[in-house]
């Protein structure tokens, strides 16, 4: 596996050990020894991790949101169309917030809010 662009696989082990000599002499960690998995991943070298960023889902943070007090609140279904087969009672009843009851649901949607 030959790490810079534009080199042949058949010198890939010479510019391997280049890269190995460059990465030892700008990295401060001058004691590592490089092996073949810091060769490909050469940011491992001074112990950084390059974790990916968790990332929210998007649309769960636009259909649900967390309370002050843990709980996860959502909007009721049912409001949006059709209304003039429901009662104003019940349309304005619908306008209201609830809260997502069961545990592991609200687990799962606060996992997809918060990664």
């Amino acid at each position: 596996f030959c790490l810079l662009p534009g080199v042949r696989r058949s010198r890939s082990r010479a510019m391997a050990t280049l890269w190995g000599r460059a990465m030892r002499s700008i990295c401060d960690c001058a004691s590592t020894t490089l092996s073949r998995a810091t060769a490909s991943q050469p940011w491992m070298l001074c112990g950084a991790s390059m974790a990916t960023a968790g990332k929210s889902v998007r649309a769960a943070t636009k259909r649900f949101s967390k309370t002050g007090s843990g709980r996860i609140k959502r909007l009721q279904a049912g409001k949006q169309h059709l209304a003039q087969s429901k009662s104003r009672k019940r349309i304005r009843q619908l306008g209201k917030d609830a809260f997502v009851d069961n545990k592991k649901e609200a687990r799962r949607a606060l996992e997809m809010i918060l990664p």
